[in-house]
């Protein structure tokens, strides 16, 4: 019974459990478990729990349906949904009792946000929608497109991207490379790192979606800026250069330099008329990106955009500084239209960078922009500051009070849900981390400018210093704030990545029934919904399990509905909004019937 309860109340012994017959000898190199070894370990599984083993007739039905219609076999995924399965049968049955809290603060819990955004294994077109084609390049194109089960009267529009294996082969690169790319772009979470929300692969080409930048990218905002006034216009620039150091600053703080930041790689999510205080940028385009294991690891491998290249790139020995060198550039153009490095011939750019810019060209400036931008382009890395220093400067300042009254830090409503975190339930709490990773950064400007003012050593990310500070100087105890804290720390890492801080501030509870139906639909779309707009019970217990839900964070209203719900196994969005009515003292949550 021990060791029962202890694979319904943790992730990570599950998972391990899942993985043991793939470590055999036997299993070396492969990756899908075939029926007769599929069975064998099966009959040892349930015979070490003393659960009666189902007759051969059975068992071949379970391999033909966790199998997914993969000819090859069962997956370590597959094998884990279907041991997670038959764990909340055997609770939802009475056969074992629900051994209540998880345990929480696990190893997969570390990676959470990875784990919600793994690749959709049906295809691209079975999902989506395609909608018009925005833009084509050397690998492939990008495309609108709108996910197939929408909620009615609910347009989000989304962006994809599309990969050519064949262009990706004619250009050199290898399939893995774009992999690497989109696993990289798992790892970062900052608003200010372009939103991807899942990608899709098939024989012909890789899929990746994001948020859609509606407001195009810098080089169109520079050619054609959206005020005249030269005030307005730095105030402007600011902005931008603000939210693309502090994406440059976090991805450095987790190893990855960019390697290839122009206007190009520079997006607004924003629209293209939006107010100066709701422009929203984000970095784009991490396929030269480097994953550096220590702050003095260097590269050589030559790569980039030749007029944004730092001279030590050139050089073919960099570091991570290089890229702050490339967001100079950028100010500078931002500031004059006029590119400080260029050349007529590639050979000529290593010298072109060693001479001095026409620093008239940004005259026109305060004394503070020019100042940022001589600072990012010393030539002498050692003496250029890093992102995490610019983006203290006073520059910055300048215009925090540019209509008179400087931002609140947090909107009363979100604080007081944010104090309320620790009463929601473990499964209430989890749907809000799904829901998060699905909702556009761009579209959370209050929320945004609250993460930025509390992470105060600017290297993007909360630490738990830092956001128990935060939250008492806006008047928590030093006690109420400590709970918050640990409530938000998922993988009890010590830090706060931007999507636990925005699942915590999402309080559905506290939305109207509107806002949060439209919310829940993003978790929602997650389980596969049809046509009808039903989603098989089996499939949410699939991708619960694939994303970490342990079976004894599941309510007792989910396993209620696995034996009296609908006879032909499907539940209801309806339905699936009632599982979050009980919190973990089954309390009603009355706001949430509310129409």
């Amino acid at each position: 019974m021990n060791r029962l309860n202890e694979l319904m109340k943790s992730k990570d012994k599950l998972r391990r459990e899942a993985e043991k017959p793939f470590q055999t000898r036997e299993m070396q190199g492969n990756t899908h478990l075939r029926y007769p070894q599929f069975s064998e370990c099966i009959r040892h599984f349930l015979e070490g729990l003393e659960v009666p083993v189902p007759a051969e007739k059975q068992l071949e039905a379970l391999f033909k349906k966790f199998r997914n219609n993969n000819s090859t076999g069962i997956t370590v995924e597959d094998y884990e949904a279907l041991i997670f399965r038959l764990l909340c049968f055997m609770v939802a049955s009475g056969e074992v009792k629900n051994p209540g809290k998880s345990a929480g603060g696990e190893e997969r819990d570390k990676k959470w946000r990875e784990e919600f955004l793994k690749k959709n294994q049906r295809r691209f077109d079975e999902v989506y929608e395609w909608g018009k084609k925005l833009g084509e390049g050397s690998f492939g194109c990008v495309y609108l497109v709108q996910h197939r089960a929408e909620m009615a009267g609910a347009r989000r529009p989304r962006v994809s991207k599309v990969i050519s294996k064949s262009k990706a082969d004619q250009q050199g690169t290898p399939h893995e490379r774009v992999r690497e790319e989109f696993a990289v772009l798992k790892k970062l979470d900052h608003p200010h790192v372009v939103r991807i929300f899942e990608d899709f692969e098939d024989d012909k080409n890789f899929y990746l979606v994001m948020e859609q930048c509606k407001g195009g990218d810098l080089q169109d905002a520079v050619l054609h800026p959206s005020t005249r006034d030269p005030v307005e216009w730095e105030w402007w620039v600011s902005k931008v250069i603000q939210q693309t150091l502090g994406a440059v600053s976090y991805c450095h703080s987790k190893g990855v330099i960019h390697k290839d930041l122009k206007p190009e790689n520079v997006m607004m999510t924003s629209e293209k008329k939006s107010r100066i205080q709701d422009v929203h940028a984000v970095v784009v385009d991490y396929g030269l990106a480097e994953m550096f294991r220590s702050e003095f690891d260097r590269s050589k491998e030559v790569a980039g955009t030749p007029p944004f290249m730092a001279p030590e790139v050139w050089a073919g020995n960099f570091s991570k500084s290089c890229d702050v060198w490339s967001v100079g550039v950028m100010l500078f153009f931002m500031l004059s239209g006029q590119l400080p490095f260029m050349a007529q011939r590639l050979q000529d750019f290593p010298q072109a960078v060693r001479r001095d810019p026409r620093w008239a060209d940004i005259g026109g400036a305060s004394s503070q922009a020019q100042m940022m931008c001589f600072r990012m382009l010393h030539r002498s890395e050692a003496e250029r500051p890093t992102a995490q220093e610019l983006l203290k400067d006073k520059w910055f300042d300048r215009f925090s009070d540019f209509n008179g009254t400087a931002p609140k830090v947090l909107p009363s409503v979100q604080f007081k849900g944010l104090m309320q975190v620790n009463e929601r339930s473990d499964f209430e709490k989890f749907m809000a981390r799904l829901v998060a990773t699905q909702v556009d950064a761009g579209q959370q400007s209050k929320i945004n400018e609250a993460f930025r003012a509390l992470d105060t050593d600017k290297d993007g990310t909360l630490s738990c210093v830092e956001l128990k500070r935060g939250l008492v100087l806006l008047g928590a105890s030093s006690a109420e704030a400590e709970k918050v804290v640990r409530e938000l720390d998922v993988g009890k890492t010590g830090v706060i990545s931007y999507t636990e801080f925005l699942a915590g501030v999402m309080d559905l509870r506290r939305k109207s029934p509107h806002e949060r139906d439209e919310l829940l639909w993003l978790a929602w779309q997650q389980f596969q919904p049809n046509s009808r707009g039903l989603v098989q019970k089996s499939a949410i217990q699939e991708q619960l399990a694939a994303r970490g839900l342990t079976v004894a964070d599941l309510p007792q209203s989910f396993l209620s509905q696995l034996r009296q719900g609908r006879a032909d196994g499907f539940m209801s969005f309806d339905e699936f909004k009632k599982l979050l009515l009980v919190d973990e003292s089954f309390s009603l949550l009355k706001s949430f019937c509310v129409r």
